[in-house]
Parts: C-alpha cells; sequence; structure tokens
C-alpha cells in the first residue's frame, strides 16, 4: 500500500509538471495571439480610414463630374442661342444686300502727308 500510495503521489507530481507545463504555453501563446489580434485591429483601422477617404475623394469627383456637365449644358444653350443670332444676321444680311447692291462706294480720301 505504501508503494502504491508513493506511484500515486509521483504520477500526481509528474502530472502536475506536465500541467504546468502546458499552462505556460498556453499563456505564451495567448500572448502572441493577443499580439496578432492588436495587429490585425490596427491594420483594419488603417483600411477603414484609407476607404473613408477614397469615399470622400470620389464624391469630390461625383461633384466635379457633376458641375462639369452643368457647365457643358450651359455652353450648349449658350452655342444654340449664338448659332441662332449669326442665322438671324445673316438673314438680315441677304434681305439687306439687294438695297446696296447699286449703290455706289465711296472711296477713301487719300491723306494729306502722301
Amino acid at each position: 500500500m505504501t508503494v502504491n500510495l508513493r506511484e500515486v503521489l509521483k504520477n500526481i507530481s509528474s502530472e502536475i509538471h506536465v500541467l504546468s507545463s502546458s499552462s505556460a504555453e498556453l499563456s505564451s501563446n495567448s500572448g502572441l495571439m493577443s499580439a496578432g489580434s492588436r495587429q490585425a485591429s490596427e491594420k483594419a483601422h488603417s483600411v477603414a480610414a484609407a476607404a473613408e477617404e477614397v469615399s470622400a475623394n470620389v464624391t469630390s469627383v461625383a461633384a466635379g463630374m457633376e458641375q462639369t456637365a452643368t457647365n457643358l449644358t450651359s455652353v450648349s444653350s449658350h452655342t444654340e442661342q449664338m448659332t441662332a443670332t449669326i442665322g438671324e444676321i445673316a438673314g438680315n444680311s441677304e434681305k439687306s444686300a439687294p438695297h446696296y447692291r447699286g449703290t455706289p462706294r465711296v472711296r477713301p480720301r487719300a491723306s494729306p502727308n502722301r
């Protein structure tokens, strides 16, 4: 019985050492996982900040494109108005041309200094 008790205590002591070693290993692994988690979190924050910046840039570009479209619409409208005005001027010139065809042209006088 004494031998069995010593064997049992020896086995318990051995198992305690295994348990202690395993516990230390788990603690070390936990520390590594915690550091990896912190790094992943920092990278996620960095990616989120970059995504926000990209979003702001895209919004800015969209606003610029909208303004460009508005400006092009305005230029187009004004070009149409100018084309209509030029057409009116051309039409008026054609109408008035017959009145001036027979009119003698006035020649510029020579300057006295020549």
